[in-house]
């Protein structure tokens, strides 16, 4: 705690550590074909840094530079980098188990989609081409010591890696701006109607939106989370994402989103909720009256994107706790 003739300060949290560490790895494999993942990642370390902040004293950080070539390193040691959430769950041990006094390890990767071409017919053994646009899978692992927090103490520069390290984390995963749009098989009517309502009812609209989706998972326990089939998860909510948007008659978003998401809940026992971000991006009608165009009813096909103000729609559905 500081003080000065005015005012009286503490820390009263922090977090710091380094961002946008972009790392490709090559897999190679005995066959002769290759594949590659490309990583955005972040973290942050949270712990004994207080000093750091309020008496100018580093002798406790991590130089974020650091923490960039230990995410490097372990990517090196490791024979896969996938899927991302054994590698965030590695680096959080990592840095716990080799800092005593780092008290929470914060991970966010971010996956940028390559997919193998296909050249006559044939997988091509390694070459690529860029996935689903911007999509990206994603996922923010956090790991928290549950054992003896150690306050930092100067060592003459070793640390040894804890090996009997306590300590739980919590794995958030999902996708971002997945683009979708049908044509038809949406509609908006029955809404509230006020004296600010201009919007005009609807049974047939074009829907078009960038998915984002988080889901979390159940549990703590690290040996527990490494066993999960991540990648089994992160395709069975894309699917039933992709599906249920296809399928459904839509009344509104909000409706079709919640489909999703109780899907998703029935067929991961391994999530505890998931959360959905849907921007409404809206494509309107043209008028073409004034030109003498029919563009309306049955004639209407040309629209026009609007990409400013749109709506914004998110929720979180979590499983319900069984009754005993």
């Amino acid at each position: 705690m500081t003080t000065d003739a005015s005012v009286t300060a503490h820390l009263k949290s922090q977090r710091y550590g380094k961002d946008r560490v972009r790392l490709v790895k090559v897999l190679r494999h005995a066959d002769g074909t290759q594949d590659l993942a490309e990583l955005t990642v972040t973290v942050l370390l949270e712990g004994d840094f207080e000093s750091v902040y309020t008496q100018a004293d580093n002798r406790a950080v991590v130089a974020t530079d650091s923490v960039k070539n230990t995410i490097y390193a372990l990517a090196k040691l490791q024979p896969t980098v996938l899927p991302i959430e054994r590698f965030g769950l590695t680096l959080g041990r990592h840095f716990l188990g080799t800092y005593p006094h780092v008290s929470h390890v914060h991970v966010t990767i971010q996956q940028h989609p390559w997919h193998r071409m296909t050249l006559d017919g044939a997988p091509h053994p390694h070459s690529f081409t860029r996935g689903n646009g911007t999509m990206r899978r994603t996922t923010q692992v956090t790991a928290q010591r549950t054992g003896p927090h150690t306050a930092y103490a100067p060592t003459g520069g070793s640390r040894v890696h804890n090996t009997s390290l306590e300590w739980t984390a919590t794995v958030e995963s999902g996708f971002c701006e997945l683009a979708v749009l049908k044509t038809t098989g949406s509609a908006f009517t029955d809404f509230l109607r006020d004296g600010y309502t201009t919007l005009p009812e609807t049974d047939d609209r074009i829907l078009s939106t960038n998915v984002d989706c988080r889901w979390r998972f159940t549990g703590t326990e690290p040996a527990a989370l490494g066993r999960v089939n991540y990648d089994r998860v992160y395709r069975t909510m894309q699917d039933h994402t992709l599906r249920i948007f296809a399928h459904d008659n839509s009344a509104s978003v909000q409706a079709t989103l919640f489909r999703m998401a109780h899907a998703g809940l029935r067929d991961c026992p391994d999530l505890k909720e998931i959360s959905y971000a849907l921007p409404n991006n809206h494509i309107f009608a043209v008028n073409l009256a004034p030109l003498g165009l029919a563009n309306t009813g049955r004639d209407l096909d040309v629209y026009v994107p609007v990409t400013d103000p749109s709506g914004l729609i998110t929720a979180t559905v979590a499983r319900t706790a069984a009754k005993l």
